[in-house]
């Protein structure tokens, strides 16, 4: 494995008073989906190990639940939960990827809670990778020293050469634990490995001997330590490293024990505690190591294949070929997804075939036949069903384009475009995991902020937060693939797209340069990023994910929709003096009213033109688009259709409202996050990240929009 740091960084920079301020939300917000039976599950495994050692890919395998899978380490920033297959006894806990258990950053913080402060667990099962065991190991001895490790499993045993680990004796000299070489991207026996998880019981917890008065401190701090959920030489061993977490727990727990082991602490203030525990888990390891790892002559412990894996890397390192190779990668998603060929071909097959001829004309023909009037027909077909038959139609582009990213992150190409990118993102303020945020941010803006945990610095955690929902998402990657169709045709709207992806992009550096230079002038940049091994994606797995993404977008976005397109279409054809039933008739109607008195803020786009946004007789169906969008962006394009009906093609096809629909279209793609994301910007950032985010995107959007009217303003007219 291959890590990139730059610049000294001491974890002592993280706020621990704002950490626990994390654990308090960790315990009130929860984005994980299962159901009831993981409460009423009797016995709780946790699965502990490094990050992108494939604990995840382990949890889907072992569990009913997925868990979001790639090949690049720090992607799980939070619980996964799922029962264990075949014993609804067990609930399998996937807790995030961490290196070292008494020093919580934000991921560790998240363990800390769970083995401290959560729920009685029963077993935990450490997971490790076969080429970074050396490394994997001081995670190990600590969930040993817990009371409550199991089992051990070797994960991507087939780097390296078996023979030349010798797994009996290593688990003798980790207390006889139970040790699983497994190879999770290949097919693995489930129902043997569920069934050594549940037959193995805890190990003892006394490893290693720490010297003759470190023991005795131990002993003594032991006494003091109250009845909690992990072994008592564990919580002393977290005190004497220092883990601020585990001691405000104690403290907080019984007050006046927690005197009295600082009276001992006090009494003892001249020992390195934390230095002298390291370095006899150091020799402790270097011990492991050469009594169960050896290198055979002619027969390295790495395999020759997988030690070769790395020499495609010089050239992707090499900016004039990685980042055309990034480019290139990108159209071909985006090509693939809302191309003429592919998803944007299969969109206007259910479109205008399916939807559009066979079941609406169907519906109008029940609905004749039923005797409904006109007005009653067009509630249900248009205020009800037209929106979501509109969005389901995009389920195709949708789903390859997240088939895709999903298969992109797996391959391991993310990790070296991040460090490609590196040195071009600092200026930037932000640093090469940004990229992997900033992609991730295509598909949900809610996901890449939350993967803003694994950033290192509170500089970048910050600015990432406050910038991430500038990039354009697949919610509106959707209308603007409706639109750019309409107006450049099938054959040429997916560039338009990548277009405005691109311009959403450079948008987001911009604005975080501005943050970087105002708020965090002194502030040195540092990233660390573990290079993956180049892997063949899991297909099945690649699936999975993207099968429950599209469940939920179903799920949560046709219900939305119904609701929006009910209420709007009801108060769009109900004004001060009663029902509307002609559609030239709309602007009288009490959304009509509303949206022409908040479209006079709009009057310097435009002015007194009678295709500004104030004149133009449509001009504010598109304020009340912008309005009605933002509790979430899928549901912009039914509003239009309902405010626009027939005459929506016609709009978008007049060269002489082209200002009216880019200053638009900007302004509708940073002017305010969704609902959702807002609430994800709080939870991790706080409401004054929230209002910085939203004065921000207010002031850009409206500026953006202003310049784009009149740029093309003065090439149209």
């Amino acid at each position: 494995m291959l890590l990139k740091l730059k610049n000294n960084f001491s974890k002592n920079e993280t706020n621990l008073n704002n950490n626990h301020l994390i654990t308090k939300w960790f315990n009130k917000y929860s984005h994980n989906f299962f159901n009831n039976n993981c409460i009423d599950a009797k016995k709780r495994i946790l699965l502990v190990g490094p990050p992108n050692v494939g604990k995840s890919t382990i949890f889907n395998k072992i569990t009913k639940a997925t868990a979001f899978v790639s090949n690049i380490d720090r992607v799980t920033v939070d619980n996964n939960y799922g029962i264990l297959k075949k014993n609804k006894n067990f609930l399998v806990v996937d807790l995030p990827g961490l290196y070292n258990i008494s020093h919580p950053i934000d991921e560790e913080l998240i363990v800390n809670n769970e083995l401290c402060c959560g729920k009685k667990s029963d077993k935990i099962v450490n997971v490790v990778g076969a080429q970074s065991i050396k490394r994997d190991l001081k995670l190990v001895i600590q969930s040993l020293e817990t009371g409550k490790l199991s089992s051990i499993i070797i994960n991507m045993i087939d780097a390296v050469n078996i023979n030349n680990i010798k797994i009996d004796k290593l688990s003798k000299l980790l207390n006889n634990v139970e040790i699983l070489p497994l190879q999770s991207n290949k097919k693995i026996d489930q129902h043997k490995i569920i069934e050594r998880i549940i037959k193995c019981d805890a190990v003892n917890h006394k490893l290693i001997n720490y010297g003759k008065e470190i023991e005795k401190i131990i002993n003594d701090i032991s006494k003091y330590i109250p009845n909690m959920t992990c072994s008592k030489r564990w919580y002393a061993l977290m005190i004497l490293e220092k883990n601020e977490f585990i001691i405000d727990a104690i403290k907080t727990k019984d007050k006046v024990c927690f005197q009295k082991i600082e009276n001992i602490l006090k009494n003892n203030a001249h020992q390195n505690f934390p230095m002298l525990i390291e370095t006899k888990r150091a020799e402790f390891i270097e011990k492991i190591i050469k009594n169960c790892i050896v290198n055979l002559p002619n027969n390295g412990y790495i395999k020759i294949s997988r030690r070769n894996n790395h020499k495609i890397d010089k050239y992707v390192y090499k900016k004039f070929i990685g980042v055309p190779l990034l480019i290139l990668l990108m159209c071909m998603i985006y090509y693939a997804s809302f191309g003429p060929y592919m998803g944007g071909g299969l969109q206007k097959l259910l479109n205008e075939n399916l939807f559009q001829e066979l079941i609406r004309k169907n519906l109008n023909s029940l609905f004749n036949n039923l005797n409904w009037n006109e007005w009653w027909q067009q509630f249900a077909i248009d205020g009800v069903l037209g929106g979501v038959f509109t969005l389901l139609s995009f389920i195709p582009p949708i789903f390859i384009l997240f088939l895709m990213i999903n298969i992109v992150q797996q391959i391991g190409i993310m990790s070296r475009i991040s460090i490609l990118l590196d040195s071009a993102l600092e200026k930037f303020g932000l640093c090469g995991r940004d990229v992997i945020n900033l992609i991730t941010g295509f598909g949900c803006n809610v996901p890449s902020i939350l993967a803003t945990r694994s950033l290192n610095t509170k500089k970048e955690k910050i600015i990432s937060i406050i910038v991430l929902p500038f990039i354009c998402c697949s919610a509106r990657t959707i209308f603007f693939a409706y639109i750019s169709n309409k107006i450049f045709g099938e054959n040429w709207g997916w560039l338009c797209i990548i277009i405005m992806l691109l311009a959403s992009s450079i948008v987001t550096l911009l604005i975080s340069q501005f943050f970087s230079n105002t708020l965090f002038k002194k502030t040195n940049p540092f990233f660390i990023v573990e290079v993956p091994n180049w892997t063949f994606p899991d297909i099945l797995v690649a699936f999975k994910n993207v099968y429950f993404q599209i469940k939920n977008f179903i799920i949560e976005v046709a219900s939305l929709i119904l609701i929006s397109n009910f209420l709007i279409w009801l108060f769009l054809h109900l004004g001060p003096n009663g029902p509307i039933l002609n559609n030239k008739n709309l602007s009288l109607s009490f959304i009509g009213h509303f949206s022409k008195f908040i479209n006079l803020i709009m009057f310097p786009l435009g002015g007194n033109s009678n295709y500004g946004w104030v004149k133009h007789d449509d001009g504010w169906k598109l304020t009340f688009t912008l309005i009605s969008a933002l509790p979430a962006k899928e549901i912009a394009l039914t509003n239009m259709q309902l405010f626009f009906g027939d005459k929506l093609d016609g709009f978008f096809i007049c060269y002489k409202n082209l200002p009216l629909i880019f200053s638009f279209l900007l302004i509708f793609m940073f002017y305010s996050p969704c609902i959702s994301t807002m609430a994800v910007i709080i939870k991790e950032g706080g409401w004054k990240i929230l209002g910085i985010h939203l004065l921000t995107s207010f002031f850009i959007s409206y500026i953006i929009g202003l310049f784009a009217y009149w740029i093309t303003f003065a090439f149209v007219h």
